[in-house]
């Protein structure tokens, strides 16, 4: 069958686009839904049996089709792969009005111009020469802001070209520069869409067109457009510096001398003569290899100033000098100059002396260079499905390992063999990697069956199981796992005889939007029993997650996702909510009470309020809980948190304690400053704090926040595909998911 949207344009502005013209060329091509904006062009086709996705028309005329950014093949589930590409760069292109020239140098190359014209009607630029005397007509128009390094995509519709010994040609930053489209002695035959592509080596090239060839009389040349657009670098992908958390902590400032001050989280130079004087602040998070902005203001200034990042050692990664009073923003990447490897400080220090200055406003971002991409979605209109990898261990049953045959079963060769029996019913493995309420993909084959019927079943709070089949053959059925799952295989009645292999149990999620590498390298967005996760998959296992809740509900939502592949950070931005939820406990400074906190009956201590703190009197187990009624402290399953608390005793001695905040999760903690992540493997609304051992222990400034960002995750490399989310089945695509965030930020779907 035929896409069903042929025809249904979504460009701006009527008339036939050189896309279109393009695309005209391929045999049997018929063009499905378009667009061209000022955020690029592309769509859907149907050629050859398929549905082909092309984000810009790449390859070679001459070669037949367009190298298409992906395709579906009839009757395929797997998503489709959208390569985009940067917005239009030419001014006036298209050549719709005689103003469009406007935006444009003209000229005639090697002759007079006496007897040619350069004009534009009807929607075409109109170039004629007479004669070698009046010279090569052209067009010039210089581009600016391009990216040093990058690839850029060439297309010239050329119309009418008059004699065939004359044909149109681009060339940069000379009118008889290299060719980038058309090569001498002219490209046969003469009209149509003529690509290449340049890689800019500056931030500005001048392009020109111009008529090439014999110049005889009354040579007549039109072109109706002429479009320059930035290939990205990988498909789909755009490169984002994202600032983390303030590092600047006013009670970390310091000095090395008392001609120098700091008052409140200003630093005050006195004008000293001395020229080792510093002050500035400390934070652990900075560190060596790492970039980050900081930005400060000078005020007040006599002589010479500079920021330094400072290492334990006293080596130092220098600022920029500064001479004048403003507020300055520059970034630094930390290298240590000694043995040092923590850079634990930012300083400023005169260069110039005597300094007299005072330093304010200041602040240490660390930069993040994520590659980001935007994915939109409305529930009610995508349902794609895809598979997490096989979690059975030698489900082909080569060897005997990983499997519980009771009495009836026994190992043969790569299968699982039961004569009928009374008893001896199941088949089992072990669940370690199932998830309860998540669905699951479940494939057997019955390999040989002379009677009674065998099915799926996994077993856990409750037991779930699948169709019972009777005949030999493959089957693959979804079920929804039991919460606390223990074990699962296969179910045989009492009259089963017969046997079974390749047992296979595949997460299901609704895909979004995932980027490849291969089959078991890849990033991917899905929703799972309500919870949008992303993750990351290396060598076929899972290296972690970041959910969020609450917006697989019909609406309209959009996401926006980072990966750093340097620090290992895998963030997910929903509905322009942050990386982080909203505080979550109340009353967690204890500056006049400790409201809202409870002692549990079945603790043995009591609870005071003194100084700002929240004093756990120690008779035994210590224990403290936010009241289980509060709605502001609901936990939730397969959601990240990131909880922060101090903690201290009477004496300053030395003791640890326990955070519980779900089921089977506890975190040890010493006295001080503490922090962890966890991800709750079940709702709760109880956060419990244990002292250990019979002292008193002091809790102060205790955080709990969602969080949509974790660090230090393996993630996948080499990515090369993007692939969105569609409904199974031959030729479909739905929904609105055809949009992603461009190379510069721009849509370059919609």
């Amino acid at each position: 069958m035929r896409f069903g949207l042929v025809g249904l344009g979504l460009g701006s502005g009527g008339g036939v686009t050189p896309l279109q013209r393009a695309l005209a060329t391929v045999p049997g091509a018929d063009l499905g839904l378009w667009f061209d904006n000022e955020y690029g062009a592309g769509g859907l086709y149907y050629s050859e049996s398929s549905i082909k996705t092309f984000a810009d028309v790449i390859a070679d005329g001459p070669a037949g089709e367009p190298t298409s950014a992906g395709m579906l093949v009839d009757g395929s589930d797997a998503p489709t792969l959208v390569q985009g590409y940067g917005p239009e760069l030419i001014v006036g292109g298209g050549f719709d009005a005689a103003s469009d020239l406007d935006n444009f140098t003209t000229g005639f190359s090697s002759g007079d111009g006496s007897a040619g014209s350069i004009s534009v009607s009807g929607g075409e630029l109109i170039l004629i020469t007479q004669d070698v005397a009046t010279g090569e007509p052209f067009i010039r128009q210089t581009l600016s802001d391009l990216v040093v390094g990058a690839t850029y995509f060439v297309s010239l519709d050329v119309t009418h070209a008059g004699s065939s010994g004359n044909w149109m040609r681009a060339s940069f930053d000379s009118v008889n520069g290299p060719y980038t489209i058309g090569v001498d002695p002219g490209p046969s035959p003469n009209t149509g869409v003529f690509t290449g592509s340049f890689v800019a080596t500056s931030t500005s090239h001048t392009v020109f067109v111009k008529v090439a060839g014999a110049r005889s009389a009354s040579t007549e040349m039109r072109i109706s457009s002429l479009s320059i657009n930035q290939v990205l670098p990988l498909p789909g992908w755009r490169t984002e510096d994202r600032l983390g958390e303030e590092l600047f902590d006013a009670a970390t400032m310091f000095t090395n001398d008392a001609t120098v001050t700091i008052d409140g989280s200003t630093i005050v130079f006195d004008g000293s003569p001395l020229g080792g004087d510093v002050g500035g602040f400390t934070s652990s998070e900075i560190v060596v290899g790492r970039t980050f902005e900081l930005t400060y203001t000078v005020s007040d200034l006599i002589g010479t100033i500079r920021a330094d990042f400072r290492d334990a050692d006293g080596d130092v990664t220098g600022g920029t000098t500064r001479s004048a009073n403003g507020t300055y923003t520059e970034r630094v990447t930390t290298a240590s100059g000694g043995p040092g490897t923590i850079l634990n400080a930012v300083t400023f220090k005169g260069i110039s002396l005597p300094l007299s200055a005072t330093v304010s406003n200041i602040s240490v971002k660390q930069v993040h260079n994520d590659h980001t991409v935007e994915v939109r979605w409305n529930a009610n209109d995508v349902t794609g499905d895809a598979y997490g990898p096989d979690l059975v261990t030698n489900g082909a049953f080569a060897t005997a390992d990983d499997w519980t045959f009771p009495g009836a079963w026994s190992h043969g060769t790569n299968e699982a063999v039961r004569t009928a029996s009374g008893s001896d019913f199941t088949l089992t493995q072990a669940a370690t990697h199932l998830i309860g309420k998540a669905i699951y993909n479940v494939t057997f084959d019955v390999t040989a069956r002379t009677a009674g019927g065998v099915k799926p079943r996994i077993i856990g709070d409750t037991t779930v199981e699948g169709t019972s089949r009777t005949a030999v053959g493959t089957y693959s059925e979804y079920l929804v796992c039991p919460e606390n799952p223990l074990t699962y295989g296969a179910f045989a009645d009492a009259l089963f005889a017969g046997a079974v292999s390749n047992i296979k149990i595949e997460l299901v999620g609704r895909v979004l939007w995932c980027a490849r590498k291969d089959a078991d390298n890849y990033l991917i967005l899905y929703f799972i029993d309500g919870i949008l996760r992303f993750e990351s998959v290396v060598a076929g296992v899972s290296e972690g997650y970041v959910g969020v809740a609450g917006i697989d509900d019909g609406g309209s939502h959009s996401a926006v996702l980072y990966v750093d592949t340097v620090a290992g950070t895998l963030s997910l931005n929903v509905d322009s909510q942050g990386l982080e939820g909203p505080e979550l406990i109340a009353n967690g400074s204890f500056d006049t009470d400790i409201n809202n906190w409870s002692n549990p009956a079945e603790e043995r201590s009591t609870q005071t309020w003194e100084t700002g703190r929240l004093k756990i009197n120690a008779t035994g187990g210590n224990g403290i809980a936010p009241p289980t009624h509060q709605d502001n402290v609901q936990i939730l399953a397969d959601v990240a948190y990131a909880i922060d608390w101090e903690a201290s005793t009477d004496d300053g001695a030395t003791t640890s304690g326990y955070i519980i905040g779900t089921v089977s999760k506890s975190t040890a903690f010493g006295m001080g400053a503490n922090n962890d992540v966890f991800v709750s493997t079940t709702a709760t609304t109880s956060l419990l704090f244990y002292g250990q051992g019979l002292k008193t222990v002091y809790l102060d400034n205790v955080s709990l926040k969602a969080t949509y960002a974790r660090t230090g995750l393996t993630l996948p490399t080499d990515l090369t595909e993007i692939h969105l989310g569609h409904s199974g089945g031959a030729n479909q695509l739905n929904g609105y998911l055809l949009e992603v965030a461009a190379a510069n930020g721009n849509q370059a779907w919609t």
